[in-house]
């Protein structure tokens, strides 16, 4: 070969590794925009007092108890494809604690502030670029990368959030108050690890499905069967789960401090547990006309995303948002229509972030 044929092979050797680079980058890109525009819940998270949306220009914005700046993160990191907040305990918060909050960008980087007490929130970020989904319980996080392993960050008093991560591969991840769960890539049974006091986390048995969404709570779990029941396992005091399953058909779910809600396939949301505060009546919820495009818990307040991007809270007043947020339009999620379209929550005594299951 000539010269100058090896330097054009070359030439077209670098042509070939560039295109290949930027298609695994964009497809990953593709992933992420799509999470982002079906994972509802994934643009509303609320901790206790606190709740956290992404608006329609890829920004957080926050309201509530608690003041957080958002500014430097959106300023360096937007826009976002998802969020996460979380809080240890809400006399920490009453006692001017601020959550931590955890978003994902649609470069697969996750961009963290607020408390990192644990390192459940590193200021710099987490490490790595493959990252498709996030969910923060009360002192740790878990980050789901493109491969399907979990990565995972904080306390891990209870074996939570084990340094080296969990191999799985899941297509979804869920962080409660101090157990995490996984449901695995074929959605056969949802794996548990951490604090298992009130069966919450048993381990190593799974939990057998098949299941299409799993959300986490303070003490309880729940997942979406696929012929739409609510299975629960965990703390029931408060009768957030029953051991029999929740009769649907239902598409979203969220397990909260002590209550729980699911959306049913019309688009009304059902509830059930503590409602002292009146975020968990015994009546069907129909947010707006069209129903709830997406639901939340958090500790006495239940939220829904409706069709046109805006929030409806119900229960503790501290959770309603600003006037100006209801025409902010959060990323416009869509009414789920199926099973197919369930999506995934994960909420400690608030930290609620629900994930589309792709």
């Amino acid at each position: 070969m000539t010269r100058e044929s090896d330097a054009a092979d070359g030439e077209h050797w670098d042509v070939w590794q560039a295109f290949l680079s930027w298609w695994r980058v964009t497809s990953r890109e593709r992933r992420r925009a799509t999470f982002a525009r079906h994972s509802q819940c994934a643009m509303l998270s609320a901790t206790s007092g606190v709740c956290v949306a992404i608006k329609d220009d890829g920004t957080l914005f926050s309201w509530g108890s608690s003041q957080l700046d958002l500014r430097d993160l959106n300023n360096a990191r937007a826009p976002f494809a998802a969020v996460s907040t979380g809080c240890p305990t809400l006399q920490r918060l009453a006692d001017g604690e601020v959550p931590s909050v955890v978003a994902l960008g649609l470069d697969g980087r996750v961009a963290c502030a607020g408390n990192n007490e644990y390192g459940q929130a590193p200021p710099e970020g987490l490490e790595g670029n493959d990252f498709v989904a996030v969910s923060t319980g009360g002192s740790h996080t878990l980050a789901l990368r493109v491969d399907g392993s979990c990565a995972c960050y904080g306390l891990n008093d209870h074996a939570q959030a084990p340094p080296n991560g969990v191999v799985g591969p899941f297509r979804a991840i869920a962080a409660g108050g101090r157990h995490s769960l996984g449901l695995t890539m074929d959605g056969s049974r949802v794996l548990c690890w951490g604090w298992n006091r009130h069966g919450q986390a048993p381990n190593p048995d799974a939990i057998q499905g098949p299941f299409v969404a799993i959300s986490a709570g303070i003490r309880h779990s729940l997942a979406i069967r696929v012929d739409g029941s609510v299975a629960c396992w965990g703390d029931n005091s408060n009768q957030q789960a029953p051991s029999r399953d929740v009769r649907g058909p239902f598409v979203g779910v969220a397990a909260g401090d002590r209550h729980s809600c699911a959306i049913r396939v019309d688009g009304s949301v059902a509830c059930w547990g503590d409602n002292s505060r009146g975020q968990a009546p015994r009546v069907r919820i129909f947010p707006a006309p069209g129903g709830a495009a997406a639901v939340c818990c958090a500790a006495g307040v239940s939220l829904a995303v409706r069709p046109d991007g805006g929030v409806t809270p119900w229960g503790d007043p501290t959770y309603c948002p600003p006037e100006d947020v209801l025409v902010l339009r959060l990323n416009r999620p869509t009414v789920p229509a199926s099973s197919g379209s369930a999506v995934a929550s994960s909420s400690y005594a608030a930290p609620a972030v629900s994930y589309l299951v792709l």
